[in-house]
């Protein structure tokens, strides 16, 4: 008696709840967008992470340098330009006197240049097809 109880309200409750219907791409309103197609980072947009950032015992240090953070042009599906963050292999760099991470990588964020409580965002991000 009670599975069928339970079945019953559950059942119930499947048919009242209706599904939200997709709002389409046209009656949304773009608010902050970043296409990266300037030479360099727009700084006004995003916060470049320093080497004073660490967290997790991660093994590498963030820092704002070219090798490792760029705009690159003639990506194939990236219209205008794209972000590449590159992680470099260079032991011994670290300028950090509390960790020894072997790896330079480059980290930027929004924060404090635009946040928002609600609303949806989107990024097209590309992997490398590697192990690791």
């Amino acid at each position: 008696m009670i599975r069928i109880t339970i079945s019953l309200c559950v059942g119930v409750f499947g048919l009242l709840a209706t599904p939200l219907a997709a709002e389409e791409p046209s009656a949304r309103t773009l608010v902050w967008a970043d296409e990266f197609n300037m030479p360099e980072l727009d700084r006004d947009r995003w916060g470049v992470i320093g080497t004073d950032f660490w967290v997790n015992n991660e093994q590498q240090a963030y820092v704002d340098a070219p090798a490792v953070l760029s705009i690159i042009d003639g990506l194939s599906g990236a219209d205008g330009g794209a972000l590449m963050l590159r992680p470099v292999f260079k032991p011994g760099v670290d300028p950090h006197p509390d960790r020894k991470a072997d790896f330079l990588s480059g980290r930027i964020e929004s924060r404090d240049k635009f946040d928002f409580t609600y609303g949806r965002a989107e990024a097209r991000i590309r992997m490398p097809d590697a192990k690791g």
